[in-house]
């Protein structure tokens, strides 16, 4: 592994971070989210009357960050690297993401429409496979059958932009690179708030979500000059909780963009997180090896498909152990499918 005095990151720890973000994903989706839990889903929390899960669900949505951040910092070194062909890279970085998304969505959009075709959504079914509904949700631009799917286009966004955004963030005189990005985030704000995205596509997502990719691209760049130490992830660790805490209070409907803007400060903690799960960073870096199957698996059982027998647990812990297990099962045996027809695919197309 990277030694651990400084912000960059090995592969494994990339892994590691990747697997700490889902089970942070996990968080989010099943505590914080209460509106979304029917009756009779419910669940007890470890402390009776204390809101630890919803309060650790709230900054859960962080993960999106961490994982912008990840995508930047790979991409970064990279390009740092002298690895060849930027806009090829992004291109094909793309396309296998995509990839990924129409196996899972021609998996499960239509398990949603032969089994849960009574599930509404804006009074309509929600699993209608209409030619427009269809195609518009293929292609990331919207997101009827799975709200939670909104990321995909947000990373697509940002990794179509990634040279440009890369360009600023490697670029010798980087002294704009965090005064543009915020500048572009603060756009991508406005533009959400006064409702100027050209439908179907979110663009404000992209303005807004390029921020922790820029910071991604920085750490790769200068990260190995920064010093990682046990004080300053506490230090963070303190920052985070205070900030989460009085935002909750004062302002809940601030928290997404205050996570966003406070990515550095995660990635300090983060980062350090997964330098130190001792006999727990192989299992953490075999579940980041899987974090886009679960990613685009978990919220079908968590909310749409089987909420009820998820919550069955009650007892938050094993709630989230059930959400774990059954998601991890679905990717275990639906990644070996893809595989399989992916090396199906490769000897179809050799020469005989």
């Amino acid at each position: 592994m990277t030694a651990p005095s400084t912000l960059a990151f090995s592969r494994v720890e990339t892994d590691v971070l990747k697997g700490l973000a889902i089970l942070g994903m996990f968080v989010h989706h099943l505590f914080a989210l209460p509106g979304l839990i029917r009756p009779p889903a419910e669940y007890l929390p470890l402390l009776p009357g204390v809101p630890l899960e919803y309060m650790l669900g709230r900054y859960g949505k962080v993960v999106v960050a961490i994982f912008l951040m990840i995508s930047g910092y790979g991409l970064a070194r990279a390009a740092l690297a002298g690895a060849p062909g930027g806009l090829r890279r992004v291109l094909a970085r793309l396309l296998q993401f995509a990839g990924v998304f129409w196996f899972y969505f021609a998996v499960l959009v239509p398990i949603g429409a032969l089994f849960f075709s009574d599930r509404l959504f804006e009074g309509t079914p929600r699993y209608a496979l209409d030619p427009y509904r269809l195609v518009t949700n293929a292609l990331m631009l919207r997101h009827d059958y799975n709200y939670e799917w909104w990321f995909t286009e947000a990373y697509a966004l940002v990794l179509l932009a990634s040279p440009v955004l890369l360009a600023l963030a490697l670029a010798r005189r980087m002294v704009w690179a965090v005064p543009v990005s915020l500048g572009l985030f603060g756009l991508g704000a406005v533009m959400d708030m006064l409702r100027l995205d050209p439908e179907p596509l979110s663009l404000s997502a992209g303005l807004i979500w390029q921020f922790p990719f820029v910071m991604g691209a920085l750490i790769a760049r200068h990260g190995d000059r920064v010093a990682l130490t046990a004080p300053r992830a506490a230090g963070a660790a303190v920052l985070l909780g205070a900030m989460t805490l009085v935002v909750e209070a004062m302002a809940p409907f601030a928290m997404t963009p205050a996570l966003i803007l406070s990515a550095p400060l995660s990635a300090v903690l983060w980062i350090w997180a997964a330098r130190h799960m001792g006999r727990m960073t192989r299992p953490l870096a075999a579940l980041g090896a899987l974090s886009l199957p679960l990613w685009l698996i978990h919220s079908f059982f968590a909310y749409y498909f089987l909420q009820t027998f998820i919550y069955a647990p009650r007892l938050s812990l094993l709630v989230m152990a059930n959400l774990l297990a059954c998601s991890v099962a679905t990717a275990w045996g639906l990644e070996w499918l893809r595989r399989a027809m992916l090396r199906g695919v490769a000897v179809a197309r050799r020469p005989a």
